[in-house]
């Protein structure tokens, strides 16, 4: 009985000084004019895959969701009325394949056409984990998926650059360009982040959520908004 006690005691003596001698990992909005502002300060940048690849006028719909790759460029691109290139020097640029959520229109009756969600994904099937499947979901279904496939690219990386020793990491809003609402993707960044730092409170030393500040960007103050709105709710 008294072994077990001291063991117990032991086990957290060891965690109080894990704990002291490692912050908890901070979370913080970063809004940039330019890419020069977090050059260097996050050891990773994660971007959409398929969002940088459209912005270039690739269709490439990679639909292997949350798959990690290396960008061999290192240059992120932001289209306004064209693509606009940011070679990242300090930084390491990673994709992430992201989900790609389309509305299209389909007729309902004789002349009259709605609009659907389609969400087309490749995911492991239950009974053989080594083969992949295409799956293909419409309507509710297809924006339920995409949300949670969402979530799923920010556990990935998150959870692979833990592993690999990464302290401080940046996303951009990931999904942002395909039709899922703009809410539901500041939403799940934030809510994945703390659900992350709250399961692994040390892993990092600071993750950003990061906005492009950009003359004439509509979107911009919306979004600022709503993340901030959202962080000081977690942050209270």
């Amino acid at each position: 009985m008294k072994a077990n006690v001291t063991i117990f005691i032991g086990c957290l003596i060891i965690t109080f000084l894990y704990s002291a001698e490692k912050p908890i990992t901070k979370v913080q909005l970063f809004q940039m004019r330019s890419f020069r502002c977090i050059d260097g300060k996050a050891d990773a940048i994660i971007v959409g895959k398929n969002a940088q690849f459209r912005q270039l006028g690739y269709h490439l719909n990679d639909t292997l969701t949350g798959k990690l790759s290396d960008c061999s460029s290192n240059i992120i691109y932001v289209k306004k009325q064209r693509p606009i290139q940011y070679p990242i020097h300090l930084s390491k640029v990673v994709y992430v394949t992201e989900p790609y959520l389309r509305k299209e229109a389909y007729r309902y009756e004789k002349d009259t056409y709605c609009n659907q969600y389609i969400y087309e994904t490749m995911r492991t099937k239950e009974r053989c984990p080594k083969l992949l499947a295409s799956f293909e979901f419409y309507g509710n279904d297809a924006l339920e998926e995409t949300k949670k496939d969402l979530a799923l690219c920010y556990r990935e990386a998150l959870s692979h650059f833990a592993e690999n020793n990464v302290r401080n990491i940046a996303f951009l809003p990931i999904g942002l360009e395909s039709d899922l609402p703009w809410k539901d993707v500041v939403r799940i960044a934030v809510n994945s982040v703390y659900d992350y730092r709250n399961k692994s409170p040390y892993h990092y030393e600071c993750i950003w959520l990061c906005i492009m500040r950009m003359p004439g960007d509509y979107r911009y103050r919306k979004l600022y908004k709503y993340y901030k709105q959202l962080l000081n709710h977690y942050q209270k």
